[in-house]
């Protein structure tokens, strides 16, 4: 008698000591498992470079205004310091930067999706399932 699988859709982000993993669904249906990740995957794409424009307007504004962005101790937070060396708080960074730029975009991104096909009742380590190219 053949083993049963489930394949497993493992999310990720982060590098090295930030990383996460986590599992984000479970079918019995291989394809299925792919399609959901593939769709997945590439939205994060998308939303980074969503994200990535909006970083490019974000910096650019900081540096056109004469702001520096450190961190502040006493608050435990990153913070804008303009060259009074007054600070800025988060609030009031969020109201500049939806007027100047537009809302932070949401949604994931930089999330990375892998399709795992795992044995039910088994022990051992699982096989990554071949997705093809995700656009």
């Amino acid at each position: 008698m053949s083993t049963p699988f489930v394949y497993v859709v493992i999310g990720s982000s982060g590098e090295y000591s930030d990383r996460s993993e986590w599992v984000a669904g479970v079918f019995t249906d291989k394809s299925e498992a792919i399609r959901i990740a593939s769709e997945k995957l590439k939205t994060s794409k998308e939303n980074q470079v969503l994200h990535d424009a909006w970083c490019r307007r974000r910096e650019a504004f900081i540096r056109g205004n004469g702001l520096e962005q450190c961190w502040d101790k006493e608050t435990r937070s990153l913070v804008w310091k303009d060259y009074s060396g007054a600070f800025v708080s988060w609030d009031e960074q969020e109201a500049i930067m939806a007027a100047s730029c537009g809302e932070s975009p949401k949604g994931d991104f930089a999330d990375d999706y892998t399709v795992v096909e795992a044995g039910l009742d088994t022990w051992g380590r699982a096989e990554n399932v071949d997705m093809g190219e995700v656009d």
